[in-house]
């Protein structure tokens, strides 16, 4: 009977995607900080600078969400192993499949059930990381203290409804589902002109 550590190392794996969103994580925090620093010509460079616990903060976030995407991983090539098993097929069918009963095997994952799935990561968790950069960034400048969401279109239900909302940076807004589209835009404070 094949286990799952058989067929996979979730350190391994955590760590190659670690390695990959955490340079993208801290390039999208210092991508909004340049951005909001020529939106905002006021704000001095010097007061308003990235401080460790901010990295330390998204790098959390990434490393939290590294380990859900792995989980994900993790648990459908148990099932594959599973109904592999179960149905007595050799380890050949269960890594490549049995398409006479319909059976895609590990293999199948990555290349039917799966076919896009690299790219639909990197776009959610760039879009994830944009957006908790600019919640970070925004509240550091003391200037903003809400943001409009933009997101979403009528085909796209639970979208479109937040779509245009202002809410308090406090609320956090997250993104949907995977390659959800929202984008946070600053809202100053009142009294404060732009």
């Amino acid at each position: 009977m094949t286990d799952i550590d058989d067929v996979y190392n979730s350190d391994q794996e955590q760590a190659r995607l670690y390695a990959i969103l955490e340079q993208r994580y801290l390039q999208m925090l210092t991508a909004v900080q340049a951005a909001l620093i020529r939106l905002f010509p006021g704000i001095s460079d010097e007061h308003f600078r990235v401080r460790d616990q901010d990295v330390n903060a998204l790098l959390q976030t990434a490393a939290q969400r590294v380990v859900r995407i792995d989980e994900t991983t993790r648990q459908n090539i148990a099932e594959q192993l599973r109904v592999g098993q179960a149905l007595g097929l050799s380890t050949y069918e269960i890594a490549h499949g049995n398409a006479s009963l319909g059976y895609h095997g590990i293999e199948g994952l990555y290349t039917e059930i799966w076919k896009g799935r690299a790219d639909t990561i990197a776009r959610t968790e760039l879009q994830h990381a944009q957006n908790e950069a600019s919640l970070n960034r925004y509240a550091a400048t003391g200037l903003v203290d809400h943001v409009r969401i933009i997101d979403g279109d009528e085909w796209d239900l639970p979208c479109a409804q937040r779509n245009g909302r202002v809410v308090p940076i406090s609320e956090h807004p997250q993104l949907n589902h995977p390659n959800c589209t929202m984008v946070l835009v600053p809202v100053l404070r009142e009294g404060i002109l732009a």
